[in-house]
């Protein structure tokens, strides 16, 4: 049983304490006191028996007026009928269009079916045409190719479609059209004297023969064939300046728009790096690779001319008062980069404690590690919808059941003296275990298990019930959400994440399954939340964050690493493995984001933003503690760091003009740097900040174009890049119940529709009625028992 105003219980107290006093005060005078003690001793047992009765009735009351309510699944009769909406889209002509009209002929023989156009054109905005076309307890069949580039997400629609018990599902056809489609995947922007990675992608349809040709400021780079899907690659390094990079398909195929693709890359100077050390180190040798490197042993009295400085291993008293505010200020108000490293003489051993220093960095010097009695609290948030799922030895597993096993896992990783909750949610948030110390919950996992998958997905529901239940909680507070984020109200989620994250409380997402739409919610959640987003491999990252893994480094002479979060820019593709021998003691500050860190939790590398530059802290030596940090398996570690903080190349330049690839018919913004005011007779530039302009246009002409005399791409619309039908578009429709069908299965859609047309809902049921009754019940027999007390009263003073 649930309670909809449990506050409202509280309300009894009062009520039962001037009961209580009333009860004791004898309103009747006497002349005589051994009268009145006669009279009090007499009623006593009376006045106990009737303030009972008046207790119980108002907590009857009371339990009333809190509206209790309990769940029950009720099932929905809708009309048996189907609506077709079908996809008249140009990417669709690839399929049999008239085969769809046969499909519809043979299913309007045995029930009614209306028929609507879903989308058209050379726009597929499919979640627009569904959403269009969608009323409550329907049932739809989509006749598409599910590749939607146009308006609304077609994932957001489908999960609006089960809120409103509705049934979706969709047809599929194969291409009856051969085709092939190029474009090219690769850096807009790169260094003089790294080597540039080109991702030549050709998707087919069907087995069309095709010729490739790759061309580079006018030189063949590759020049191939073939007749499936397949990606080729291209490496070179390039001069500084702009690059042409485009793409040929020669093919005999159905649309001839998408067999040319285009791409401008521009290509900046090395970046002049300075590097503040006080004794030679093995950094020296790794910058020099690939930046302009400066080698000083202090800080130099001109520091504009560079793009990140690195400090190694220099304590707080190396740098003077104005030493750190020329840093602060080349931090802040000029947007360039600091990376400080660790060592002997820096951090809790460089007196950075409490140091102007310290204020420029994203940790404080202190002890990273757990006490003996310090708390985390942690509630779970389990999905326990009956979303989509996972296939596991061939059977699909439903989301529930993913979770749930997830969930048994996080607990399982608690310490006995943590605090743990569990709250499961679909549309609404239903409390499992409330927040109780481990070693008190000794059938959590049990309760866990037994939870029902049922009804849709709304994270923001669980979100909240998290939050009110942690907002008090002590020590670290954590809410773990494990859900594979097909989420109706995403964006009410990021809301709640980020009013939690406000409140000190961090929200970490666990994503089930690898769905792109889920991952992109998921991660915006974890975020916002200023937590971490995992995969379900991830799981020993999560120990570390809750300081429950089980390692004492205390006791260790060598600590394993492990990446927190392998979704940051620096550590995405990056694999860090190994052991240290030592790190300087730092925690982090509550805005910063620590990246790597030692199983028992103490931070290695992390990083936030300080005004518009970019800091980063690696709380390690590679010269002391950590040669593995610069050795072959890890060596990417130290340059993405630098890059990271050295931030756009560009900020510095006086003009300058930043587009990204375009497409035809697409709006193309185009961002300008420059000293000197902007006009120009084809754009309306608008000043947006000092030495900036912008500019909005929709182009129409394939191919290198030139603004402002700068090379820019135009590409062919999306429409016709991605071709055939979209296989994730099955695990979608099953969120609403529904199935995927191909031409033929007439029979089956018929039943599916008969099926679907009776439905299960999940309704609440009002229990204020029974505790009404019992009020009322109770009092009556208060009022007999009184007329029974004033009848034996007065049968008594007869006989007197």
């Amino acid at each position: 049983m649930n309670l909809k105003f449990p506050l409202l219980l509280f309300s009894s107290i009062p009520i039962i304490l001037a009961i209580w006093y009333m009860m004791r005060r004898t309103l009747v005078k006497f002349v005589n006191p051994a009268d009145k003690q006669e009279f009090i001793k007499e009623k006593k047992s009376q006045r106990t028996i009737i303030m009972l009765l008046y207790v119980i009735i108002i907590l009857f009351l009371a339990m009333a007026l809190a509206t209790p309510f309990g769940t029950k699944k009720v099932e929905s009769k809708g009309e048996v009928q189907l609506k077709i909406l079908f996809d008249n889209t140009t990417s669709y002509s690839v399929m049999d269009q008239m085969r769809v009209q046969t499909v519809k002929e043979r299913l309007d023989k045995d029930i009614p079916v209306t028929f609507a156009t879903l989308a058209s054109g050379e726009q597929s905005a499919l979640g627009d045409g569904v959403m269009n076309n969608l009323f409550r307890d329907e049932n739809v069949l989509v006749v598409t190719d599910g590749r939607n580039n146009y308006g609304k997400s077609l994932q957001d629609v489908i999960l609006f479609a089960s809120a409103l018990n509705s049934t979706v599902s969709v047809l599929k056809q194969e291409p009856i059209q051969d085709d092939a489609a190029v474009r090219i995947i690769g850096p807009e922007e790169a260094v003089i004297g790294t080597m540039n990675e080109f991702a030549i992608q050709v998707n087919t349809i069907g087995t069309p023969p095709y010729k490739l040709r790759v061309m580079i400021d006018n030189e063949v780079v590759l020049d191939t064939g073939g007749t499936s899907s397949k990606e080729y690659t291209v490496q070179r390094p390039l001069a500084e300046g702009y690059h042409k990079v485009s793409a040929t398909l020669i093919a005999d195929d159905f649309f001839e728009e998408n067999n040319e693709f285009y791409k401008v890359v521009r290509v900046e100077p090395m970046p002049k790096v300075l590097l503040v050390t006080k004794s030679s180190t093995v950094l020296e040798s790794i910058l020099r690779d690939k930046y302009v490197l400066s080698t000083e042993f202090s800080l130099p009295r001109d520091i504009s001319g560079y793009s990140a400085i690195v400090l190694n291993n220099i304590a707080a008293s190396d740098l003077s008062k104005n030493d750190i505010s020329r840093i602060a200020d080349y931090l802040a108000e000029e947007g360039n980069g600091l990376l400080v490293v660790g060592g002997k003489s820096s951090f809790d051993v460089g007196g950075y404690d409490n140091s102007m220093l310290e204020t420029l960095l994203p940790v404080s010097v202190g002890v990273a590690s757990q006490n003996e009695g310090d708390v985390t609290s942690a509630l779970v948030l389990v999905d326990i919808s009956g979303s989509g799922g996972e296939v596991f030895m061939g059977q699909r597993v439903n989301v529930a059941d993913v979770g749930k096993a997830i969930a048994i896992q996080v607990v399982d990783g608690m310490s006995k003296n943590d605090k743990v909750g569990v709250i499961a949610f679909n549309e609404k948030a239903h409390m499992v275990q409330p927040m109780e110390y481990k070693r008190n919950a000794p059938d959590i996992t049990n309760k866990i298990a037994s939870l029902e998958a049922q009804g849709g997905t709304v994270i923001s529901q669980g979100l909240r019930a998290a939050y009110s239940f942690l907002s008090d909680a002590e020590g670290g507070k954590n809410i773990v959400v494990i859900s594979d984020g097909m989420t109706q109200f995403p964006i009410d989620a990021y809301n709640v994440a980020v009013q939690a994250s406000i409140d000190g409380i961090k929200v970490h997402a666990i994503q089930i399954g690898n769905d792109a739409y889920g991952k992109e919610v998921m991660s915006n959640i974890a975020n916002y939340g200023k937590g971490l987003y995992l995969s379900q491999q991830d799981l020993s990252s999560l120990k570390v964050v809750l300081g429950t893994d089980d390692e004492n480094e205390d006791e260790n002479e060598v600590f394993d690493l492990i990446i927190l979060d392998r979704f940051n820019w620096i550590t995405q593709n990056l694999d860090v493995s190994g052991r240290v021998t030592g790190y300087n003691q730092v925690i982090p500050k509550s805005n910063a984001r620590t990246l790597i860190a030692t199983k028992g939790a103490n931070p290695i590398l992390t990083s936030w933003r300080f005004g518009l530059g970019r800091v980063a802290v690696i709380s390690t030596s590679p010269d002391y503690w950590a040669p593995i940090l610069v050795r072959k398996e890890n060596s990417r570690l130290i340059p993405k760091t630098t890059n990271w903080v050295i931030g756009d190349l560009a900020r510095n330049k006086e003009f300058l003009v930043e587009m990204s690839d375009a497409r035809k018919g697409e709006l193309a913004t185009v961002n300008i740097i420059s000293k000197k005011t902007i006009t120009s007779d084809e754009l309306a530039f608008t000043k947006v900040d000092e030495d900036k302009y912008k500019a909005t246009f929709i182009p129409e002409k394939v191919g290198f174009n030139n603004l402002l005399n700068t090379p820019i791409a135009v590409n062919y619309q999306r429409e016709y890049e991605l071709l055939g039908f979209d296989e994730s578009l099955g695990e979608i429709v099953s969120i609403t119940g529904g199935s995927v069908f191909v031409p033929g299965e007439e029979e089956e859609i018929v039943k599916k529709i008969k099926s679907s047309a009776t439905k299960l809902k999940l309704e609440t049921v009002n229990q204020r009625t029974p505790w009404i009754i019992g009020g009322i019940i109770v009092y009556l027999i208060s009022l007999l028992f009184r007329r029974m007390m004033e009848n034996s009263n007065r049968y008594k003073y007869q006989k007197r």
